[in-house]
């Protein structure tokens, strides 16, 4: 239109090289904030001043990250059901450096995580993980070298997992279909149905 000037936002460029950013998840451990998106990970010292002390960590080429979580002194990041998870060196490094797992087969993937509280139950310091559509494990020790339990089979394979927590020293796992636990000898049972609920 004659006489109409139209504005628009300037397009930012973010350290990774994209023009914009999809944020999956942020976490706050060992003094840093990190931010996940889908193909790199940010860290900030939480106590810098505002607009400092962001640090780009790595662009995570040619895959799609699902999930980020903190394990000891080390960030691990979920690469889905076909792609081996990575993990950083110690978090004190100046700028932490990322290892791939070479555990195994269903060993080294997962899609989401969930970290039981340190020193708490039988799942104190246990890290646990999902793989799509229906699985779970768990290990005390996720890095080369560590090992995984056998993998626990939660509801149907006709949906994913989509979240994971530890409520009570037990692991609640959420799906479409429902919410379920699983018990200390490894028998899963249904919380909820949300089968035929909400519609």
């Amino acid at each position: 239109t004659p006489g109409v000037i139209t504005l628009a936002p300037k397009r930012q460029t973010t350290a990774g090289g994209a023009t914009s950013a999809t944020l999956l998840k942020t976490l706050d451990a060992s003094g840093r904030i990190a931010a996940l998106t889908a193909t790199a990970v940010f860290l900030r010292d939480t106590l810098a001043p505002p607009r400092s002390g962001s640090t780009f960590l790595s662009k995570l080429a040619s895959v799609t990250p699902t999930d980020i979580i903190e394990f000891d002194t080390y960030y691990l990041v979920a690469m889905g059901s076909s792609t081996a998870y990575r993990y950083t060196t110690a978090l004190s490094d100046v700028t932490p450096t990322w290892t791939t797992s070479t555990l195994g087969a269903d060993l080294q993937v997962a899609n989401k995580w969930a970290m039981g509280m340190a020193g708490t139950g039988a799942n104190g310091g246990r890290l646990w993980a999902s793989i799509n559509p229906n699985k779970v494990k768990s290990s005390s020790n996720p890095l080369n070298g560590g090992n995984w339990t056998s993998n626990y089979l939660v509801g149907s394979s006709k949906h994913n997992i989509n979240s994971l927590s530890i409520i009570d020293d037990r692991l609640i796992v959420g799906k479409p279909e429902g919410l379920f636990w699983l018990l200390p000898a490894g028998t899963v049972q249904p919380l909820f149905s949300f089968q035929g609920a909400i519609h």
